[in-house]
């Protein structure tokens, strides 16, 4: 088996390298990156059978990096590396989707083990899995596509009623090379958050969704072939691909209150499913054509409406929640693709418009300090001018003084 070994930081790499024994854990080859595009190109370039990637680099993260993965079509096992002690109760839950999670500093006796558990699975799956070889190439071709659900709509496709006026299925191009027996309906699955449980940070929520994504692949993709995808909306659907037949309702009614109960038990947030009636995929196959270009179009206008909301709402305090509500996004979704297209975090973009307008309003008018931060929704004189030196580096009143 060989591994490769993904960090920005080059001693973190290097110590890996050279504190781990290798050969006892059954790696015979070891690959270095040190970002994402380094990764990237030896992915394709090499036989890698085991990633392990920092979570946390600075031009993708660790969880985009195994995104990109799946939608190549790679099959590999995944060790995610990070420094967030609080995620210690995340681990079990990533194992669910085939990975593993391994807090930084890395013990190495521990990744050891991990590696020996993942070169088991390996060698079981490479000896033959429960699939035919013609189900296995099926069930693979959807993955590596990474299926993708848009829809305005949802309660529509639900009932089987989806239709060409803008609400779409999108699947894989090589739908059409395989069985249309295997392939003829789609059954949809909506999966949804609907309260966590515990509070967590913009990061540490995409983790989580990450773990919640993988989960549903585990467990209610243990019966039958599909895919896991999320719409241009950020909501999650699990497609199961029903052939000449599919699961019994009372079967599918176990799988999903199975999933419930495992993200409750090991995700901290309690989950709704909505089951879907059977759709034909050859009514939605015309549809699909154009999809992703229509959500790529329709991202940039979004993007525009969220920043001039923000413009026009500097005077109070402004959640993801409410942005996301404006442009009818999941919360995280919205965090997720504006960080993507804009390259900046949506709470930093936040802070840095109120402390621009600050500054602006301390040069140009004669208003106190006081009167600035309650305009711009602080009522805690001391947490603005903390906020304020955070960005420009001087207090407000240092600020004004200097003229800028």
């Amino acid at each position: 088996m060989n591994a490769l070994i993904v960090d920005d930081e080059i001693y973190a790499v290097k110590g890996l390298r050279a504190g781990v024994n290798w050969a006892e854990a059954g790696i015979s080859e070891v690959y270095e990156a040190y970002g994402a595009e380094e990764a990237r190109r030896l992915l394709l370039e090499r036989d890698v059978d085991i990633l392990i990637c920092d979570i946390e680099m600075p031009e993708q993260t660790g969880l985009e990096l195994v995104e990109w993965t799946r939608a190549e079509g790679l099959r590999l096992e995944t060790v995610f590396l990070t420094c967030h002690s609080e995620f210690r109760f995340a681990q079990k839950a990533l194992q669910l989707g085939s990975s593993d999670y391994i807090l930084k500093p890395v013990i190495y006796a521990e990744l050891e083990e991990v590696l020996r558990g993942l070169g088991r699975r390996i060698g079981e799956r490479r000896r033959g899995g429960e699939e035919s070889e013609r189900q296995q190439q099926m069930a693979e071709q959807w993955r590596m596509q990474k299926p993708l659900v848009a829809e305005r709509r949802w309660n529509d496709l639900l009932a089987g009623r989806a239709k060409a006026d803008g609400r779409w299925l999108e699947l894989a191009a090589g739908a059409a090379d395989a069985d249309p027996l295997e392939l003829s309906r789609v059954r949809p699955l909506l999966i949804a958050v609907d309260q966590w449980e515990k509070p967590f940070s913009e990061r540490d929520e995409q983790v989580m969704e990450f773990a919640l994504r993988k989960a549903a692949e585990e467990l209610l993709l243990a019966a039958q072939p599909g895919a896991v995808a999320e719409d241009g909306r950020g909501n999650g659907w699990v497609l199961l691909f029903e052939g000449k037949g599919g699961l019994p309702e009372e079967e599918l009614m176990r799988l999903c209150d199975r999933y419930r109960r495992t993200c409750r038990d090991y995700f901290y947030c309690r989950m709704s499913v909505r089951i879907g009636g059977s759709v034909p995929v050859a009514e939605l196959r015309d549809e699909c054509r154009g999809v992703l270009e229509q959500a790529r179009r329709a991202r940039s206008p979004m993007l525009r409406q969220v920043q001039s909301y923000i413009a026009e709402h500097l005077d109070r305090e402004l959640s993801r929640e409410e942005l996301a509500e404006q442009v009818h996004l999941n919360p995280a979704y919205l965090s997720r693709l504006f960080r993507k297209e804009t390259g900046k975090v949506l709470t930093d973009y936040i802070l840095q418009e109120k402390m621009n307008a600050a500054a602006s309003r301390l040069l140009g008018t004669d208003e106190s300090v006081s009167e600035i931060a309650a305009g711009l929704g602080y009522g805690n004189f001391s947490y603005f001018a903390r906020l304020f030196r955070k960005v420009y580096g001087v207090n407000p009143q240092e600020y004004r003084k200097q003229g800028g």
